[in-house]
């Protein structure tokens, strides 16, 4: 893939990909933008903290130490813990959410006999240059069988699940590490509303649903090549971002006189389709009294003139293409010479 390599590694400030991460990038740039390049903190809504303590207390089979529970929901991606008041809030609150349901509890057990052995599994791996860091909720150890477990309001459906690009990625680094394509993968959404009072909690309905991995087998590794794109817009985009910042940060430039250049030649452009307009109807103005030119003395002068268009042969057609195709690769070669000069550009956006 062409100019792949836009940015050094090290000047990289996206060095890998995640399913989170290509999620962000396709919803929307500017969150992207602010999570991934300016740091900014990404807020945690009630419902992706409903999630974590539900998954979280599946994957510590806990249901009675709260603490415990709070412990792990309450640390960051290096295992630290996280002070914040109003996340502890909402992550005691769920916890009580969902204790208090004993129907949804006890099919949650009932459950633990079709988990398979591994929980959060880091799966990463290569495409060209692009690192990938994908972690699974529930897998056997041989990555043939998968289980991913959504949380929500709004019905999951087969139609939704098959359409669910996260399976893809599962399927598609399951494919890049082991060479094969995973035989079973599930997906189980366990619905959820509000209260009351506006917390989340759990009803009584789980669902489980299939993911066709050999339907969708043209889809999951069409990836391969859509990956190492994302992550070239990305690197444009940082390219972007950061002439910008210097725009923004850079000292002893007159704002003003930027403003007023913008001002102008957003008034230039304004006249030039008055203009055109005008034109126009002085046109139709002289050909409805027959007039070729009218003129006011060393104002002025609107008339008309006739300009010859030449229909060329095959052979001066195929002369051109020759020439143009030439010059092209001249240009290309290392043989060519060329003087460079720098030009300024104003544009309006």
């Amino acid at each position: 893939m062409e100019n792949k390599y836009l940015i050094p590694k090290e000047e990289r400030l996206v060095k890998s990909l995640s399913w989170s991460k290509v999620w962000a990038w396709q919803k929307s740039k500017k969150q992207f933008i602010e999570t991934y390049f300016e740091w900014k903190p990404f807020f945690e809504t009630k419902e992706i903290i409903f999630w974590s303590v539900l998954w979280n207390m599946i994957e510590l089979w806990e249901f009675e130490d709260r603490e415990k529970i709070v412990a792990k929901v309450m640390q960051d991606f290096s295992w630290n813990e996280v002070i914040d008041p109003r996340k502890e809030k909402l992550v005691r609150q769920s916890i009580e959410n969902i204790l208090a349901n004993n129907e949804f509890v006890e099919k949650i057990k009932e459950m633990y006999f079709d988990f398979w052995s591994e929980f959060e599994i880091k799966m990463d791996a290569f495409i060209d240059d692009v690192y990938l860091i994908w972690f699974a909720d529930n897998w056997t150890d041989d990555w043939k069988k998968i289980k991913e477990f959504k949380t929500w309001k709004t019905a999951w459906t087969q139609k939704k699940v098959d359409e669910h690009w996260q399976l893809d990625f599962y399927c598609l680094m399951t494919y890049l590490t082991k060479w094969y394509l995973p035989e079973d993968v599930e997906l189980t959404w366990f619905e959820t509303k509000d209260d009351w009072n506006w917390w989340i909690t759990v009803t009584w309905k789980i669902k489980t649903f299939k993911f066709d991995v050999e339907k969708h087998k043209d889809r999951i590794l069409s990836w391969i090549d859509k990956i190492p794109k994302i992550f070239l817009d990305i690197q444009k985009e940082q390219l972007a971002w950061q002439e910008q910042k210097k725009w923004e940060t850079a000292e002893n430039i007159e704002v003003s006189k930027i403003e007023k250049l913008a001002d102008l030649s957003k008034t230039i452009k304004e006249l030039q389709e008055q203009e055109k307009e005008l034109k126009k109807e002085v046109e139709e103005e002289l050909k409805n009294n027959w007039l070729e030119k009218f003129a006011l003395d060393g104002v002025w002068t609107a008339y008309f003139t006739k300009r010859k268009t030449y229909k060329y042969p095959d052979y001066i057609k195929e002369l051109e293409t020759t020439y143009k195709e030439k010059k092209k690769e001249y240009e290309k070669s290392d043989e060519a010479e060329f003087e460079e000069k720098e030009t300024f550009t104003f544009r309006l956006s």
